[in-house]
């Protein structure tokens, strides 16, 4: 499921396009069902009474955020991240803007190649999709292992979704990139 913003303004506009190839991508190599995965834009920060947690503004009937928690039932979920700090050059924004993504390694059609390691497979698949695919995007790095990859939800360290989120078959994994826009 593809779950983006209504009209998209600065930042949010590269990222609606990313965010939508990349559904479209996954759906297409992994053999994913609509059902099967979960594509959000821009997560936001919302602190709770253990620090930040990641979520998502519903803009559809419910009006709410939506704390973006593994749902076991799914092969693939991903969100972004934007950096915290922008710098500011002739009217332009350069700020970091990560992806991360949770998968179910077990339901993805590209990693059943036993003489591989699937987690390796679904990196290089992503990797590949964004060094080819950049709508603007600068690869930066990769990180692996959920507290990595969710190092700016403080909220979520002694969670016990997260530690489900670092359990083969499920992976967590993380793009690093840095994008210029018009705000």
């Amino acid at each position: 499921m593809l779950i983006q913003v209504t009209n998209p303004e600065g930042l949010e506009i590269p990222v609606d396009a990313l965010q939508k190839a990349l559904h479209d991508h996954l759906v297409s190599i992994w053999e994913l069902t609509d059902t099967k995965i979960k594509a959000y834009g821009i997560a936001d920060k919302m602190r709770d009474q253990t620090g930040y947690i990641p979520v998502f503004f519903d803009a559809g009937t419910s009006k709410d955020y939506t704390r973006l928690d593994w749902d076991d039932r799914l092969a693939v979920q991903f969100f972004f991240i934007q950096g915290d700090e922008s710098s500011i050059s002739n009217s332009n924004y350069d700020t970091e803007v990560s992806v991360v993504l949770t998968v179910n390694l077990d339901q993805l059609a590209t990693t059943s190649d036993i003489n591989r390691r699937g987690d390796a497979i679904a990196r290089k698949n992503v990797f590949d999709f964004l060094n080819h695919e950049s709508y603007g995007f600068r690869l930066e790095s990769e990180q692996k292992g959920v507290e990595n990859c969710l190092r700016e939800f403080a909220g979520l360290v002694n969670d016990e979704l997260l530690i489900k989120m670092d359990m083969h078959p499920i992976h967590s994994f993380r793009f690093d990139m840095s994008i210029t826009f018009k705000p």
